[in-house]
């Protein structure tokens, strides 16, 4: 971009010219940065979208302000795809076509979606002001038709404002397959294009970023105040303790939430903001300009812009998805055993159909445990089973009498340590009923060696038991009294204990693991390895 002398900005449409990008950096950050911002943003905006649609949260203003701001995220992905498709895999312009008409819509759908996820953020920390600086009228104001209508105006001022970027006269491609200046100004001699350089980067920047984070700021710094304010008045004795400190402790994590989304916003659009102001300053004043500069720095700073749409902070946001994956990860562990145990006897009781041992048989055999692990729990994804407990900060099923519980433990623990247990007690009356009859040593020996693996793995499964008596306990209790506030940390620490204990099992009893532990460390093991000698005659 060089800038004349009469104070135009002469713009030559052939980019072959003087555009020479860094077309690895380019293909790097598009195609593996925005790939690995599919993957996070995507999962948690779907993991966001059903957390908001639970029957317990979707009557609430808040939640349908938080629910809007999960569709915006995944729409502006969305319209991310084109660049990981263009510059990351193509490398080379698309749809050249229709490309003008792609470049309208790309671009006002951008800068629509970024000023409605700014004001819907900022619509959030009002109604969280809201509910604390006029507690007597959330009823009133606080509702999900209002929250609704300010999302409508939302959606009004933001199709006003980018507006001008769907006019056929003035918008459309400008170097297509170049990100940053792929679309821009159709007729280079016209006042549009000073305006799009150099006051539209000021503008958006002011009404995207600058004043959303301004007042998000001040409603999170008023409503601290408001509780530190609170909590100094004399409150009358009230029996309901409990739900009063409970009611502080939410309050106090809304505050920290409406922090940290404030924060994150800032630190992921401030790189852009002060980019595009330094580079139109730098055009307005007629200073001379690096365009292969700025595509290579606004390359860096637009997949920063991204993650504040994969990122953006709710303490439920993650909380079905992660109840989830700690459910799988365990079914995976204890069938893992399982799996172990299944070759074990099929490798002493049916010996002749090695068939069954194969690599392929056992991949198959991997893949279905993998799979009811992972599909099983499921269910709880789409229930509203999985709740945030604001006293523990966890998400788990609530320990009570219900079917979700129940169905759990069986899927989890009860069907495959019985199994197991099973496998194991079957294998000790092969053997004995071996002993009775005349069977080769080698055989024999074979047999009492798996039998010997086999107990290990019931070894390792029994320091897994310990999960399951806290369970079993508090799950009685919450029958005749109310749980203590952290139970949950007294199960994670059962937990946590066990597989540590499992983990010293499995190290205790793999020879081959302890021996190249030992070497690395350089120590000396006890573990008595089997020689052959030879002897000369």
């Amino acid at each position: 971009m060089d800038p004349t002398s009469n104070g135009t900005l002469a713009l030559v449409r052939d980019a072959s010219s003087f555009i020479h990008p860094n077309r690895t950096l380019l293909m790097i950050l598009y195609r593996y940065g925005l790939a690995f911002v599919f993957f996070i943003g995507f999962s948690g905006n779907l993991a966001s979208l059903v957390t908001f649609m639970s029957p317990i949260l979707r009557v609430t203003s808040t939640s349908c302000l938080f629910f809007m701001v999960a569709i915006s995220d995944t729409l502006y992905l969305l319209i991310s795809i084109f660049d990981f498709v263009e510059v990351g895999i193509v490398q080379g312009p698309i749809f050249l076509s229709v490309y003008d008409s792609v470049c309208r819509f790309r671009w006002f759908s951008k800068g629509f979606i970024r000023f409605c996820s700014a004001w819907i953020l900022v619509l959030i920390a009002i109604d969280r002001w809201i509910r604390t600086r006029f507690p007597f009228k959330i009823n009133q104001w606080c509702t999900r038709c209002n929250a609704l209508i300010t999302i409508l105006i939302t959606i009004v001022l933001g199709i006003g404002l980018h507006g001008h970027m769907l006019s056929i006269q003035l918008f459309g491609g400008y170097f297509p397959g170049i990100p940053s200046v792929a679309c821009g100004p159709i007729d280079p001699t016209s006042f549009y294009l000073r305006f799009f350089f150099t006051r539209w980067p000021i503008i958006q920047v002011t009404f995207i970023s600058i004043i959303p984070v301004l007042l998000i700021l001040a409603s999170s710094i008023n409503i601290h105040l408001i509780i530190h304010k609170e909590k100094k008045r004399i409150q009358p004795r009230s029996t309901n303790n409990h739900a009063r400190r409970r009611q502080a402790r939410l309050q106090r994590n809304m505050l920290l939430l409406m922090i940290s989304s404030a924060v994150l916003f800032l630190s992921t659009t401030l790189p852009i903001s002060v980019s595009q102001i330094v580079n139109a300053y730098r055009l307005a004043a007629n200073v001379g300009v690096d365009i292969n500069e700025i595509i290579n720095e606004e390359a860096i700073v637009n997949l920063l812009l991204a993650f504040n749409y994969t990122a953006t902070q709710y303490q439920d946001r993650f909380c079905i998805f992660r109840g989830y994956l700690v459910y799988a990860f365990c079914a995976v562990v204890i069938c893992s055993f399982l799996l172990q145990a299944f070759y074990r006897f099929i490798l002493v009781v049916y010996p002749a159909r090695s068939n069954w041992l194969s690599a392929r048989n056992q991949f198959i055999f991997i893949v279905l445990t993998w799979t009811y692990a992972l599909v099983f729990p499921l269910a709880f994804m789409f229930t509203g089973d999985i709740i945030y407990n604001a006293d523990n900060d966890v998400c788990d099923i609530p320990i009570r009498l219900s079917f979700a519980l129940i169905f759990l433990a069986l899927c989890v623990y009860s069907i495959p340590l019985s199994l197991v247990m099973f496998i194991y007690l079957k294998l000790i009356r092969y053997v004995k009923q071996m002993h009775k009859r005349v069977i080769p040593a080698n055989i024999l020996f074979r047999v009492q060696r798996e039998l010997k693996m086999t107990r290990r793995v019931v070894i390792m499964l029994t320091s897994l038991v310990p999960i399951c008596i806290p369970y079993a306990i508090f799950f009685v209790l919450s029958f005749f009294t109310s749980l203590p506030i952290y139970h949950f940390r007294i199960l994670f620490t059962f937990t946590s204990v066990s597989f540590l204990c499992t983990m010293v099992i499995v190290f205790k009893f793999t020879d081959a693991l302890k021996l190249s532990v030992m070497k690395k460390l350089n120590l000396r093991s006890n573990t008595i390895v089997p020689t052959v000698g030879i002897i000369n005659q």
